[in-house]
């Protein structure tokens, strides 16, 4: 198992869109509808786990939104967290765009802060999402290993932040972020 993305303060990933504050080693992204996000891009692996702490904004967005993709080309995972019509849910969508998995609403509540993890499995076909809270490992949500479409291409880029453009987000940290190739 090694290593293949990792930030837990210090110098940035490579941004999109503006230049998030760091404040106690993590990133603030703030509230806007572009896109705005931190990327790793590493050799495409097979299998892939990521794991990140996330502060979630202060209100719901009016409509769902991705915080964090694994794509090859093309996209293998996203996870989309819900809006005002769902508050409170988690969804893991596969690479077609299908939403495959998602947890009941009011899962995770505005301004919590959760460990996030999201894996991919092209060699099993499988993408799996788990929420826990801080300082657990009682999951609020997980989802299992879903058996789905993960693309044509091993992944070889993470996105967490604001992936989506469109939908207004309130502030948003990331913080410890680590993927690992299985």
């Amino acid at each position: 198992m090694a290593t293949i993305a990792e930030w837990d303060g210090g110098s940035l990933p490579t941004i999109v869109g503006s230049t998030p504050a760091v404040v106690d080693g993590a990133m603030v992204f703030a509230e806007g509808s572009a896109a705005n996000r931190a990327s790793w891009t590493f050799g495409g692996v097979p299998q892939v786990t990521a794991r990140w702490y996330m502060t979630l904004p202060a209100s719901w967005a009016s409509a769902s939104w991705t915080f964090a993709e694994l794509a090859g080309s093309p996209l293998t995972a996203r996870t989309n967290l819900a809006g005002s019509g769902s508050p409170g849910q988690a969804r893991l969508l596969n690479s077609a765009g299908t939403q495959i998995a998602n947890s009941s609403g009011s899962t995770v509540a505005l301004a919590g802060t959760y460990r996030i993890e999201v894996q991919a499995d092209r060699t099993a076909g499988t993408l799996r999402l788990a929420v826990f809270p801080l300082l657990s490992d009682t999951a609020l949500y997980d989802s299992g290993a879903v058996s789905t479409s993960t693309g044509s291409t091993d992944p070889t880029t993470l996105r967490i932040g604001r992936v989506s453009a469109g939908v207004t987000v309130a502030d948003l940290t990331i913080s410890r972020v680590k993927a690992v190739d299985s």
